[in-house]
């Protein structure tokens, strides 16, 4: 049988139980902890899509000569050239062998991925 004393002195003492400031130290210490963990997280994430969003040249460049000649070497070996049909061939090599005196590049416009060689040098330029 439960001893009913030790409730009644429990409920006695109840005034003694710091019940308020506990309370508001509890609630305020898991704010904190949620804001503190979202702020990280955004944080995070911020950095995450700096990252993502930076060109491949940074990317290079920031790697601290991470990339190797050897790596470089595999992706312009690897890097898949579309075919070109006879005339198209002849064409590139007549245009090499005789250049216009009128430059084709446009030195303040980069080269853009609507034509095979822009694609290519836009990839090869950070090599």
């Amino acid at each position: 049988m439960p001893n009913f004393n030790s409730a009644i002195d429990t409920a006695a003492r109840f005034g003694d139980i710091p019940f308020v400031e506990f309370t508001q130290e509890l609630i305020t210490g898991v704010f904190d902890s949620l804001v503190e963990a979202h702020i990280l997280q955004v944080e995070e994430y911020a950095e995450f899509v700096q990252t993502l969003t930076q060109d491949l040249s940074s990317y290079i460049n920031n790697t601290n000569d991470g990339v190797s000649f050897d790596e470089i070497s595999d992706f312009v070996l690897k890097y898949e050239l579309p075919t070109l049909s006879e005339t198209e061939l002849e064409a590139v090599l007549n245009s090499l062998e005789a250049p216009s005196t009128s430059s084709p590049v446009n030195a303040a416009q980069p080269a853009t991925t609507d034509t095979w060689w822009g694609g290519l040098m836009n990839a090869l330029a950070p090599a």
